[in-house]
């Protein structure tokens, strides 16, 4: 396990069933579903296989995917679409906190959720 904050573009990474996408990256290898209602709100999971992209945040379903880095965490779609939504001059109010091992980002527009994002303080290294 490496921190999150050490991954770099171009890293390879395993993201196991069950795991969060520590940073957005492509699929190299494995089949999957992922969950990504956290950034597009669409209910079903979405297929994986080698050459699709997985961002940050989005939960592996049930298969073993490698992946590899695009983007680091700090420059992930999800804190993209929070940053939009200032730059708009929307109010927002920005939390951060540990739940059971994992960080959990929550931005928060007039007392609505408008992202939740889970991420992980590490990611596994491929064997």
């Amino acid at each position: 396990m490496v921190p999150v904050e050490s991954l770099r573009p171009g890293d390879l990474m395993a993201v196991l069933p069950g795991e969060l996408a520590p940073a957005d990256c492509r699929t190299e290898a494995g089949e999957s579903e992922a969950d990504e209602s956290t950034l597009t709100g669409e209910a079903r999971p979405v297929r994986k296989g080698p050459g699709d992209p997985l961002s940050d945040g989005t939960l592996n379903g049930w298969g073993r995917l490698t992946a590899r880095v695009v983007r680091t965490q700090q420059d992930s779609a999800a804190l993209g679409m929070a940053a939009y939504v200032v730059a708009a001059g929307a109010p927002l109010t920005v939390g951060v906190a540990v739940h059971e091992g994992s960080t959990v980002l929550v931005c928060l527009n007039e007392l609505r959720l408008l992202a939740f994002r889970p991420g992980r303080r590490s990611a596994q290294l491929p064997p």
